[in-house]
């Protein structure tokens, strides 16, 4: 079995080729390696020597079997004359017969140009058809290498022109949502930066501007300085164990301590840090029921998805609902706009930029409880209509 393989051959100190190559699936990559260099204008002279061989070939061989044939049939022609068989029952003298060798011979060049002919004009043809044919092929796909270059200059704004045979058609088409998606990536990962430089910067200058001022006399260094300070760094603990946290469960490295958990107890243990005052959570829960979980993870789930309802939504009504089935966290608020839904899950997105900078936050939470639900096992699922609400459902079996 053969297995096909892309990889990157560095071609100078900046660039990178992607190649291809076929391995057999009994032996490593060193070995039974045929490597093909990436496409470019020789494509187009191979598809146009392929096409004419094929058809000049199948064209001789017509021809040879056509010439034979022919030859065979006027032989046994001639036979049946020169015996009786045939229209003629005279027997030919000796000059008839050299006229006859002669007209022969005149048939069977006449016979062989005429062949000779045709298969050059054949070939010509067939020449010009596999020219026209691959640089149909050839033309779409030189354009895309070209929009690939552009592309290496991180220009994600380019998009391939789909023009071609159908197939290829439907592979730039494809290509073109990969750009898309590499170009909200590239914005997501430049938003990152910012954010992680934000969030880390706002604590980082509380705590410098505390301790100048103890330095310089201003401030005294009484607990009620010190426990500023101790606060902006358990900020910037929580920040960087959010990253280790996420890294961590993407790469399977987080070990679950599985045990019985009572919901009910779990989820009123959890809505008790909330203040109530302006939010109601109702709960809807048996108080006996009993799942199998790591109660320190569900609770970091729960806290999540409960804090978010409250930051987007502060005056939010909240219903808790679950069963042996699954939990589900439906709040009253705004919603969350239908070009966002497929986004939320993912790390350091943010729906409302301007109140998530406000509140803090690097858009962490909901990929964290994404990636810890899945690692029990679990899968969450979110629906939500403007004005209406959102409901975030875990479903305890996957």
């Amino acid at each position: 079995m053969l297995i096909l393989k892309i990889f990157a051959k560095k071609s100078s100190p900046t660039a990178r080729i992607p190649h291809i190559c076929l391995l057999s699936e009994a032996e490593d990559t060193n070995s039974m390696k045929i490597s093909f260099k990436p496409f470019s204008a020789n494509i187009s002279s191979r598809i146009t020597l392929a096409i004419t061989l094929t058809v000049f070939l199948a064209l001789g061989l017509v021809g040879l079997f056509s010439f034979t044939r022919i030859n065979q049939g006027f032989d046994i022609f001639l036979e049946r004359q020169r015996y009786g068989r045939g229209l003629m029952r005279n027997q030919l003298d000796q000059t008839q017969t050299e006229h006859e060798a002669e007209i022969i011979n005149q048939f069977k060049q006449t016979l062989t140009n005429s062949l000779l002919l045709a298969s050059g004009g054949s070939a010509i043809l067939a020449l010009s058809i596999g020219y026209l044919v691959s640089r149909q092929i050839a033309s779409p796909l030189n354009k895309l290498q070209q929009t690939i270059l552009k592309i290496k200059q991180n220009n994600y704004q380019i998009r391939a022109t789909e023009f071609g045979p159908a197939d290829i058609q439907n592979l730039i088409r494809e290509f073109n949502s990969l750009i898309q998606e590499l170009q909200r990536l590239e914005n997501l990962r430049e938003e990152l930066v910012s954010n992680i430089a934000h969030e880390l910067k706002t604590p980082l200058t509380k705590i410098k501007g505390r301790l100048e001022g103890i330095q310089d006399g201003v401030y005294q260094p009484d607990p009620t300085h010190l426990n500023t300070v101790i606060q902006n760094v358990d900020q910037l603990e929580f920040l960087i164990n959010q990253l280790q946290d996420l890294s961590q469960l993407k790469a399977g490295k987080i070990n679950l301590q599985i045990q019985p958990v009572n919901l009910a107890k779990l989820i009123n243990k959890v809505t008790a840090g909330y203040d109530q005052t302006q939010t109601s959570i109702q709960i809807e829960v048996d108080q006996n029921l009993v799942i199998q979980a790591d109660e320190q993870r569900l609770i970091s789930i729960m806290d999540n998805l409960i804090s978010n309802a409250l930051k987007a939504n502060p005056q939010t009504g909240l219903t808790i609902k679950a069963d042996q089935q699954k939990l589900a966290i439906q709040d009253t608020g705004h919603g969350i706009p239908p070009e966002d839904l497929p986004f939320i899950f993912e790390r350091f997105y943010r729906v409302d930029k301007s109140r998530s900078r406000q509140n803090g936050g690097m858009g962490l939470g909901l990929a964290i409880v994404k990636e810890t639900v899945q690692a029990h096992g679990w899968r969450i699922v979110v629906a939500s209509q403007a004005d209406q609400g959102t409901t975030f459902t875990i479903f305890f079996a996957a």
